[in-house]
């Protein structure tokens, strides 16, 4: 009889084991990259966003600076910088529940290493939506993007199908 309250004793130790770390991976933070479906993040050189673009894997990254400033790099599938004025129609358009939307249609930078321009929305939150939009190589290319992370306190706000 021992044996078999030893062996239930250890069952009940392993089976508590995994419900602690299954509720204490519940309990952490998503990023908020987590909210955008597939392998979209990437390291950032200049401070911003990555995302991948295009079918050629190609990526850009959207620094977004004081006073309604953006700028955009591309780069190569191993994130590689490619010359800027390879893309050509890049613009930013903001989508804001009840506003219209507004777009930035960006110009080449004086050295010719990004794109950038100013304008969009005088207010921005998680529920401003960005398009990205240029053309490369005769393509045209657009992507949504998670430019503005939702607040802290929102990241973890769904349930994960539970009540």
């Amino acid at each position: 009889m021992r044996c078999a309250t030893s062996e239930l004793m250890r069952q009940t130790k392993r089976t508590l084991s995994l419900l602690i770390l299954t509720t204490a991976s519940m309990l952490t933070p998503i990023p908020a990259h987590a909210w955008h479906p597939g392998h979209d993040e990437h390291a950032s050189k200049h401070g911003g966003k990555v995302i991948s673009i295009g079918d050629a894997h190609q990526h850009v990254e959207i620094v977004t600076k004081p006073g309604h400033q953006y700028d955009v790099y591309f780069s190569d599938s191993a994130q590689q910088e490619l010359p800027a004025a390879k893309f050509s129609k890049v613009a930013l358009l903001f989508t804001k529940p009840g506003a219209a939307q507004q777009t930035i249609q960006l110009h080449l930078s004086d050295d010719g290493e990004y794109w950038t321009g100013a304008g969009g929305p005088s207010e921005t939150s998680a529920q401003t939506s960005v398009k990205i939009t240029c053309a490369y190589q005769g393509a045209a290319i657009s992507k949504d993007v998670l430019l503005f992370a939702p607040p802290a306190s929102d990241q973890h706000a769904h349930s994960h199908g539970k009540p």
